[in-house]
């Protein structure tokens, strides 16, 4: 007579907290297996301006995939460097900003294991969104994560590595929504037979820190989020956003960025992400003031000094005089004139107000368990404030009641060329010759980017921010790449894991 079969073992899970408890309800005479469930902390990269690859929603055309490596770096260094403002606006903007033209791209696992990824790894990156961001940024970072040195943590925990790209044209309100998206998915994803998951930690570069506060302040994700981690956050905005409107990016990445204000503006004034990177109104100088835009004369004396309080109107809607943000032709070079076309200015007037209402929505909030880093030092530096300087040889005037320092403070000074480049030609109101005001070069301690005072503002309302380290010497873009913020990176990430297990109730 055959025997009947065995019994399968009847399985049962148990999570790591619970192995100093008894096991109830066992049937007897039976065997069991017992699968301990490691804990999932997701660690969730989330990059800075430009550092998500985008497509045309409509037609699925690639429009911003920043170079990776040499031969990529050169083909679009000639495609970027060849686009001059129209074409630039007609990829990334279209004939309107409208929030649905651009989607975020992903890289095939195929791209990936061209980049460096293991060939075994390549899909499962892929699945994590490692494709969504620009990998000479991003992908060092993505790597030293997932084999970041964690000691026993790792015996209960996994620390899966994600990346989450957003559709940085858009406001960080929009961005903020598809993070807490994501971060929904990425813990429903690790809830399986292997790991259970409670909550993700946050890793954030730049403007991702604005789109990671959105998510955790504006759209509530902050209960699945066990901390944050905010790498050169403009938390209060740059005045370097501003330069860059006025006379393009600097150094290499102006061939892809922008050589010029044109080029520049022809993008981000359409688009309410780059207006959100603009100081806001919260925003100090590195001595502690308000002002940051400073109008000298050729001698050097500083005749007037914004904003006196609202930025927003004193600075970024003023239409004529030489500060202004924008040059209204330059919005839309697109534009035609015709009676049924949208007006630019009205509408970056729309874009601007949005941009306004996150910032002061926004404000200073963060999550209660942060952890920030900037640059410091001279090493790179930054525009804390913004400074216009007349030229000498460039002063003519038909009014000679009108000395120098009177027609600087005066606004008398009407828009008349403007090179874009950071050299600005205007006329006195009223008069018939010109001047010559020039763009001065950064002063302040950062990052090149981001001056101290916006990198550490997160830390002046005091009790949330758990540790700000000021790190000399690291440029913006490569950031995670210093030793010292990495090793910050590996402590933040431990006591946030070490404070989540302590509290785990045991015994």
């Amino acid at each position: 007579m055959t025997p009947p079969p065995a019994e399968a073992p009847q399985q049962r899970k148990v999570r790591w907290y619970q192995l100093d408890k008894p096991v109830d309800n066992l049937a007897t005479a039976v065997e069991h297996e017992v699968m301990v469930q490691r804990e999932a902390i997701p660690l969730i990269l989330v990059p800075g301006i430009m550092g998500s690859r985008l497509r045309q929603a409509a037609t699925g055309q690639v429009v911003w995939d920043p170079p990776d490596g040499t031969w990529s770096t050169l083909g679009a260094a000639w495609d970027w460097g060849t686009s001059g403002a129209v074409e630039r606006h007609r990829r990334l903007i279209g004939p309107d900003f409208n929030p649905g033209f651009l989607t975020v791209d992903s890289h095939s696992a195929d791209k990936l294991k061209k980049l460096g990824v293991p060939q075994d790894r390549a899909e499962q990156a892929r699945a994590r969104g490692w494709g969504e961001v620009h990998w000479s940024s991003y992908g060092g970072l993505l790597n030293f994560l997932h084999s970041a040195e964690l000691g026993p943590l790792r015996d209960v925990f996994a620390f899966p590595v994600y990346a989450v790209g957003y559709n940085w044209t858009d406001s960080n309100r929009a961005g903020g929504q598809r993070v807490k998206t994501r971060i929904d998915e990425i813990i429903a994803e690790n809830n399986n037979d292997r790991t259970f998951c409670e909550k993700v930690i946050m890793i954030t570069h730049s403007m991702g820190g604005l789109a990671t506060r959105s998510a955790c302040i504006l759209h509530g994700a902050s209960p699945k989020v066990l901390g944050v981690l905010h790498g050169v956050q403009p938390a209060t905005g740059a005045p370097a956003a501003y330069k860059r409107m006025k006379a393009g990016f600097e150094g290499a990445s102006a061939l892809v960025l922008g050589w010029n204000g044109k080029e520049v503006t022809a993008v981000l004034a359409n688009a309410p992400g780059g207006l959100e990177l603009l100081p806001t109104r919260q925003y100090v100088n590195g001595s502690g003031e308000r002002a940051w835009l400073t109008i000298k004369s050729s001698s050097g004396e500083a005749i007037r000094r914004m904003p006196e309080g609202d930025p927003y109107s004193e600075i970024y809607l003023e239409r004529q005089q030489f500060f202004r943000l924008v040059d209204p032709a330059q919005i839309n070079p697109e534009a035609t004139g015709a009676p049924t076309e949208r007006d630019p200015w009205q509408r970056y007037t729309q874009l601007l107000n949005t941009a306004k209402s996150f910032h002061e929505t926004l404000k200073l909030q963060r999550h209660d368990k942060t952890y920030t880093y900037h640059g410091a030092g001279l090493r790179y530096r930054a525009w804390d404030r913004v400074e216009w300087v007349a030229a000498r040889d460039r002063w003519f005037f038909s009014r000679p009641d009108m000395a120098e320092d009177r027609a600087l403070a005066s606004g008398a000074l009407i828009a008349k060329d403007s090179n874009s480049g950071g050299k600005e030609e205007f006329e006195i109101e009223g008069g018939s010759r010109t001047f010559e005001a020039v763009l001065q070069d950064p002063t302040g301690e950062g990052d090149g980017t981001v001056p101290v005072p916006s990198g550490e503002a997160l830390s002046a309302l005091g009790g949330a921010v758990k540790e700000v380290l000021p790190v000399e010497g690291i440029d913006h873009q490569m950031a995670y790449d210093n030793a010292t913020v990495q090793q910050f990176t590996v402590r933040a990430i431990s006591l946030l894991a070490k404070e989540w297990f302590s509290s785990r109730p045991r015994g």
